[in-house]
């Protein structure tokens, strides 16, 4: 014979069944605390009652929770949560952050014995950057900052450092450019008899003085040489397009508009470079920062 059941007994299992429903409910999100009328617990004791089988066969299988205060203070916690939750990156930060389990904990575990979560995730957002300069320029400023250090470095001294290594390079492109000219010319001057010598040609030995001194300078940082050679590239610029127009040739075009280059080039490397002093410069050449090359 089976032991009798009495009405208090099915009355507990069935208050235990209503309490199983109403943590289930709250962990997929059905409880609000703006909408009483979505209360899981009580539509689920409205279920259970009308289906008394489906209650028994929860309580046989183990999956009602105890009624215990703690599951009592998790349904409450939980139900405050899930309206705020937010995800990112696959992980509910608002939960974690506030130290709240996103699942109800199993039955019989009180939520001291949890183990401490860990804290949230911080996301970084980079902020708007307001300035004059442009993105190419700000990346070569920290990749030569990072060498003296990340304030010892102001506009006019990055300019200085990366422009240099570039103007000792197309100095010396220009010197052989030139020296190219005086070949040329010296030949033809050679070629031709006496009475029909233009001496026109031989202005290019005058043009190899600009390139060796904006070698040197570019190598020393000195603002004078500099200067000479930035003096010559404006004649030799001025020389080059008015030749390019009169011979209507091709490549006296390409040669004129390389000098301009240069030209444009040259005149950004001695404006920074007056206003360093020459103490300053001799502090750039003592440390030998990384240079970035700049080709405009």
């Amino acid at each position: 014979m089976a032991p009798a059941v009495t009405e208090e007994q099915v009355a507990g299992q069935l208050h235990q069944a209503e309490l199983g429903q109403a943590n289930a409910a709250v962990a997929a999100g059905e409880v609000q605390r703006e909408n009483p009328e979505a209360n899981p617990a009580v539509a689920a004791g409205e279920v259970h009652q009308n289906n008394p089988e489906a209650t028994h066969s929860m309580v046989a299988n183990g999956e009602v929770q105890q009624d215990t205060p703690e599951a009592h203070h998790r349904a409450v916690t939980m139900g405050d949560v899930l309206g705020s939750v937010e995800v990112q990156g696959g992980f509910p930060t608002a939960a974690v952050q506030q130290g709240i389990p996103v699942a109800p904990l199993p039955g019989g575990v009180s939520s001291d014995q949890m183990p401490p979560l860990v804290p949230g995730i911080v996301v970084g957002r980079p902020v708007g950057y307001r300035s004059n300069q442009s993105p190419a320029r700000r990346l070569n400023s920290r990749a030569v900052a990072r060498a003296f250090g990340p304030s010892e470095l102001n506009e006019e001294e990055v300019i200085v450092v990366n422009y240099g290594a570039s103007l000792m390079i197309f100095a010396t492109i220009d010197l052989f450019a030139t020296l190219l000219y005086v070949i040329i010319a010296l030949v033809h001057f050679i070629e031709t008899p006496g009475r029909m010598r233009s001496y026109n040609e031989l202005l290019w030995l005058v043009f190899l003085i600009g390139p060796i001194c904006g070698l040197i300078g570019a190598w020393r940082l000195e603002r004078t040489l500099v200067f000479v050679y930035f003096a010559f590239c404006l004649v030799k610029t001025a020389y080059q397009l008015a030749w390019a127009v009169v011979a209507l040739q091709l490549w006296h075009v390409i040669a004129a508009l390389v000098q301009v280059w240069v030209t444009k080039i040259v005149s950004t490397f001695w404006r920074a470079l007056h206003h360093i002093p020459p103490e300053r410069c001799r502090q750039l050449l003592e440390h030998k920062a990384q240079a970035t090359m700049q080709y405009w």
